[in-house]
């Protein structure tokens, strides 16, 4: 409500620049949010971020939260509204999607691991020894490629298609994502 207000006003306004000091704390209360049990407020907060990931001034700020944003969307992926999960899958296309120029990449790439559930072999995690759960995998985007949403699976094969076409280091995640497509 209030964040997305003044975010509008100052980009209609063309000042876009004043908020840039502010630009961590935004995207740090936007990315709690995306943890909260409302899906409203779930849905609000990634349409906002999805919009200021998108701000050309903010690009090299956006740069470093890419990864966590796109991590702390997986979540909202199996979440049982479909108008989340479309939110979601928007917020991790847009994550994913940010140009790291001197890198060559997108600056989320990381977050596709997760997504398609990768694990390396033969490398256990610490908190594997400590909680069960801990190095447990789950295949999300197998999960939200085959949803009962018809639009959700529109949508996700939108933004595979969109990462295997325009990321600048798309060869490097063709084999996890082509198997989806097809």
């Amino acid at each position: 409500g209030v964040i997305r207000s003044i975010i509008t006003a100052f980009v209609a306004r063309g000042t876009i620049s004043i908020l840039c000091p502010y630009f961590n704390e935004i995207v740090f209360s936007l990315q709690s949010a995306l943890s909260d049990p409302y899906p409203q407020v779930k849905i609000e907060s990634a349409k906002l971020l999805v919009q200021m990931l998108r701000i050309p001034q903010w690009e090299i700020d956006a740069k470093t939260f890419a990864d966590a944003l796109g991590r702390a969307a997986i979540p909202n992926l199996r979440h049982r509204n479909s108008k989340v999960r479309l939110s979601a899958l928007d917020l991790f296309e847009a994550s994913i999607s940010i140009p790291d120029r001197s890198k060559v990449k997108g600056a989320g790439t990381e977050a596709i691991q997760d997504l398609v559930g990768f694990k390396e072999e033969n490398v256990l995690p610490v908190a594997a020894f400590y909680k069960r759960e801990s190095g447990i995998m789950i295949n999300t985007l197998a999960e939200i490629s085959a949803d009962s949403n018809p639009h959700v699976r529109s949508r996700c094969c939108a933004m595979l298609c969109f990462f295997v076409v325009c990321l600048p280091d798309r060869y490097d995640h063709h084999q996890r994502l082509l198997p989806y497509l097809i």
